[in-house]
């Protein structure tokens, strides 16, 4: 089981030792600014988008070709980044959920691929992850933060550090109904030194 100080450990080790930073940072996080700007990246790139959900309703309005990553059914479809709209212009996917940037490489080897941050994410892991989705395999990529608000909101990661806190809790008091019932041996995170 991954106690809480070694999850804790290896979120500061992983952010410490994989630290993505950003290429271009903008001041302005409105919507319209968002807008132009992926207007003016999707010239050249695909893009990536992460906003809030505001924002993504907004840029659903404004591009109709735009894939929404949560409303994707064919995968497939996500593998041709690529591709050119029939207006010469590439690809663009949002989302307004974190859960989205997890698990999928976007790829484009030829171009490079750029992320757009648009929203703060609710754990340092979250932002390593979401910051992760493009430039793999040494990939060109361009990360572009849009907006001046922190990169992880305290308050979501609070709550998140609050839950892991209370599973953990959790499953260490059914270790210990197991333990009475079954006669197990103890639960013990120290390793014992061997003599």
């Amino acid at each position: 089981m991954l106690g809480f100080r070694s999850l804790e450990y290896s979120l500061v080790n992983r952010q410490k030792g994989h630290a993505l930073e950003y290429d271009e940072l903008y001041g302005d996080e409105s919507t319209e600014t968002l807008e132009s700007l992926v207007g003016k990246l999707r010239q050249a790139r695909p893009v990536l988008v992460y906003c809030s959900a505001p924002a993504l309703e907004h840029l659903r309005a404004s591009l109709k070709d735009m894939t929404v990553l949560e409303e994707v059914v064919d995968y497939g479809e996500l593998l041709e980044t690529e591709k050119v709209d029939t207006d010469e212009m590439h690809r663009v996917f949002a989302t307004a959920r974190e859960h989205s940037m997890r698990g999928l490489d976007f790829r484009a080897p030829r171009l490079g691929m750029v992320l757009v941050i648009n929203a703060a994410f609710s754990s340092p892991r979250d932002r390593s992850q979401g910051l992760s989705r493009v430039g793999r395999f040494t990939d060109e990529c361009l990360r572009v933060k849009l907006g001046s608000f922190d990169d992880v909101d305290q308050v979501r990661s609070t709550a998140v550090w609050t839950r892991l806190l209370k599973l953990e809790n959790e499953g260490r008091k059914q270790y210990e109904r197991y333990q009475l019932k079954f006669k197990a041996p103890p639960m013990d995170n120290k390793r014992k030194k061997k003599e």
